[in-house]
């Protein structure tokens, strides 16, 4: 197989090519809301502070129902789910910009409506990994769920630009910005409508209650080296690292006398950076080394943030930035490659539900950041958290050795392994 028949392995299955076309769209609106919703909300209050709020108002419940939403992801249509989700979303951004529209917007209904959507992204984010995973052979998980942040990534770089573009434009403004959201999640739950129905993995027992199928992924995952492994070194780099995304407008402007233009070089310096690892990623992610290449991505992640903090000149933090993206997207897709690759089917949506806890407390985390950036200084303050990283980091390669994480990750893909060949040889023989 060539390099590029690896990298771009999944899209031989046209299910998945129509999955990763509604992932695009899907990825698309992400971004343009991201940046038209944080806009608004500096907007009404000049305040730092209410955009952290911001955070925490899609990161508490996303916190509180993520194992919840795990659990739908296991029992529930997924089809259904992703369009369910999707049409729930453009209808919470088509709200948001009839009130920019008819002007009687205030802050509080941007914060009603980001727990709305951190509840609908509970369910999503597992159910959405879990479909990668079911549309393709069990060879192509990893670069299937990889190719996914590829589609990600192409949307954080050209997407930011336009939205900040349509909101400087006065015949579209806010509300019209907020509006292509709408149409942008709409289209998606189109997409979505259009894949193959897809009942979860499996033979199911008889139905026992919600809150017995969370716990019994909560065993699952507990009875795995690898998977407490992959869990452990998520905590590591979400509870240091990653908050760093927020907070590089300060970086700029405080560290740098930076202005929009400066911005937007940065932030298209981490997004070029992170789309190149990606690729990347696409290509390696069901390579046997994928679990030791994991590792060497939090530890580039957490030495890129480290370098971005000490950096002297614009121009090094702008080639910092390239690393920090190429560090975080390395990390993120081989994780997400990994816990797939690693977790039985039935248990698939449950287990990236835990994952997605850590995912959600990160937002919970950028506040007290926050704080420290104002009382110590943005660029100390991201030292220190990079520094923190390479300590967690460490903390988590121990435990995962203790465990012997890496034998039982290896166990997991010779036993897939030989069950691909064992269905791939029963498929061959012709009946009498």
């Amino acid at each position: 197989m060539t390099t590029t028949q690896q990298t771009f392995a999944a899209f031989s299955v046209p299910a998945y090519r129509l999955l990763w076309i509604g992932l695009t769209v899907n990825f698309a609106a992400l971004w343009v809301s991201f940046v038209v919703r944080g806009y608004l909300a500096f907007q009404l209050t000049e305040s730092v502070t209410a955009l952290a709020g911001l955070q925490l108002s899609f990161g508490v419940p996303m916190l509180l129902f993520s194992l919840y939403g795990g659990m739908l992801a296991d029992r529930l249509p997924r089809r259904r789910v992703l369009v369910v989700t999707m049409a729930v979303l453009s209808a919470s951004f088509a709200a948001q910009a009839a009130v920019v529209i008819v002007d009687v917007v205030e802050y509080w209904m941007l914060f009603a409506t980001g727990v709305v959507e951190g509840v609908v992204v509970a369910a999503l984010f597992p159910t959405r990994m879990a479909v990668m995973a079911q549309l393709v052979d069990e060879d192509q998980v990893g670069n299937a769920v990889a190719l996914g942040q590829v589609s990600f990534n192409l949307a954080r770089i050209v997407l930011p630009t336009v939205a900040g573009a349509m909101i400087a434009v006065e015949l579209v403004g806010v509300g019209g910005t907020m509006a292509l959201v709408a149409a942008l999640y709409l289209s998606a739950a189109l997409v979505y409508g259009r894949l193959p129905p897809m009942r979860p993995d499996g033979a199911r027992g008889p139905r026992v209650s919600p809150l017995t199928e969370i716990a019994e992924g909560m065993r699952y995952v507990r009875r795995e080296p690898a998977l407490m492994y992959v869990i452990a070194l998520t905590l590591a780099v979400t509870s240091t690292l990653m908050p760093y995304f927020g907070f590089i407008p300060a970086v700029v402007d405080d560290v740098f006398d930076g202005g929009s233009v400066k911005l937007g070089l940065m932030t298209s310096a981490i997004a070029v950076g992170a789309l190149g690892a990606s690729f990347v990623g696409a290509r390696i992610a069901q390579h046997p080394g994928a679990l030791r290449a994991r590792m060497f991505a939090a530890y580039g992640f957490a030495s890129a943030l480290v370098a971005f903090a000490l950096a002297p000149t614009y121009g090094i933090a702008l080639a910092a930035g390239v690393a920090l993206g190429a560090g975080e997207v390395s990390f993120i897709s081989l994780n997400q490659s990994l816990s797939t690759r690693l977790s039985a089917a039935e248990y698939r949506g449950r287990v990236q539900s835990i994952l997605s806890l850590a995912f959600a407390a990160f937002g919970i985390i950028s506040l007290p950041v926050g704080v420290a950036a104002d009382l110590f200084g943005i660029r100390e303050t991201l030292l220190v958290q990079g520094l923190l990283g390479l300590v967690t980091i460490s903390v988590a390669e121990l435990y995962g050795r203790r465990i012997r994480a890496a034998e039982s990750a290896r166990a997991t893909f010779e036993l897939t392994a030989r069950a691909d060949a064992l269905e791939d040889g029963l498929e061959d023989v012709t009946p009498i």
